[in-house]
């Protein structure tokens, strides 16, 4: 009897697993970012970028013109439903079309809203329409531990597609600090469920001893050179974006514009941040292309050398190089008259009217800085 029993609890065990995967995709959901507007401003800095050596960059703007997805995971905050997945998954877009898998059919969110995201931790957050069908999974209530079992779920690509994927492994460092990570401060998780290209945004789980599942992390990178080391954002991380956003301190337009007009005599870099894809989108890659050259080589070698930089950061940096040389040749009284509007959830500058120089002004400020 006891032997007949076994295929018995078998089929039980595998039928519960199938019908728990099949509720994770009301869930894990498929995130397409939404890059229509901003397919001829991709196309035309590919070549530029490429040319003065920034092949990946290059590389990732062409990506982006092509279409890229990755994952993302539905959360409860406060009283409305959202989804999280990693700020490299949504890029620059503003919108993103949620994809959720029933069965065969697919069933897609288009025009969800970006509302937040952290360039540090690498998460972004998408509002959900009230109708969305979908279901929260919880956090949870506490941090993971060596050898914990844990799952990832998530949309990596198989033969060119996103297809649904679960897996399987251990936590095989519950506390892994690294600065080009997550910062000095802020501890990641490295495990060994296998996740590929479009599990980001995907979450790490474990289950409860009622055998559900809760959230531990969100899976981001791969490493690239080391077989079975997937890195998750861990949940203190998630609790703090999600009470706390993008943490923009409360300021009016005009005290944000005379701050601008202050730190880019000071520090340009810090200042580039402020410039959204909307204002990256207004100026020209021929403009561009003629202000990386006049740069000259230090300047010009400072990008190729600062870390964590991607295509986009390379164009406001330029750019706010750009602003600076202005600013530097008008004198005090050279300010920027500024627009601001909200972009993925922060007060970016969408507009920027330089001060005007003269001629004398303009090629002194360009010979100081190349020097």
């Amino acid at each position: 009897m006891l032997l007949k029993r076994y295929p018995i609890a078998l089929i039980m065990c595998l039928l519960c697993s199938v019908c728990m995967a099949a509720d994770l995709k009301k869930s894990v959901v498929l995130v397409e970012p939404e890059y229509e507007e901003m397919s001829e401003f991709f196309s035309s800095y590919a070549l530029p970028l490429s040319r003065y050596g920034f092949r990946w960059e290059s590389r990732t703007m062409m990506a982006y013109n092509n279409g890229v997805s990755g994952s993302g995971v539905v959360v409860q905050r406060e009283d409305s439903l959202v989804l999280l997945t990693n700020r490299h998954v949504v890029g620059p877009a503003h919108t993103v079309t949620v994809r959720v898998q029933e069965g065969k059919r697919i069933r897609d969110l288009k025009h969800c809203p970006v509302v937040a995201i952290s360039p540090l931790t690498d998460m972004a957050m998408v509002a959900l329409p009230d109708s969305s069908g979908l279901v929260p999974l919880p956090l949870s209530d506490s941090a993971v531990n060596d050898a914990d079992e844990v799952w990832a779920a998530g949309f990596p690509g198989l033969g060119g597609e996103p297809s649904w994927q679960v897996t399987q492994g251990v936590v095989s460092n519950g506390e892994l600090y690294r600065e080009e990570l997550l910062g000095k401060q802020q501890a990641a998780i490295q495990h060994t469920a296998p996740i590929d290209a479009g599990s980001s945004g995907g979450p790490l789980l474990r289950k409860t001893d009622a055998e559900d599942y809760v959230i531990v992390g969100i899976n981001t990178w791969k490493a690239g050179y080391r077989d079975g080391v997937g890195i998750a954002i861990p949940q203190d991380a998630i609790r703090h974006f999600l009470a706390n956003g993008n943490e923009q301190e409360s300021k009016t337009d005009a005290e944000r514009t005379e701050e601008w007009n202050r730190l880019i005599r000071e520090d340009y870099v810090l200042a580039s941040e402020a410039l959204s894809v909307d204002y990256l989108m207004s100026r020209s890659a021929e403009d561009w292309d003629a202000v990386f050259e006049i740069m000259g080589y230090t300047n010009q070698k400072n990008l190729y050398d600062m870390d964590r930089v991607d295509a986009l950061d390379i164009l406001r940096l330029t750019w706010a190089f750009d602003a600076m040389r202005f600013a530097m040749a008008g004198g005090e009284g050279a300010h920027f008259d500024i627009v601001w509007g909200d972009v993925q959830g922060r007060r970016q500058i969408v507009a920027l009217t330089y001060p005007e120089l003269t001629k004398r002004q303009y090629m002194q400020a360009t010979k100081r800085i190349r020097k």
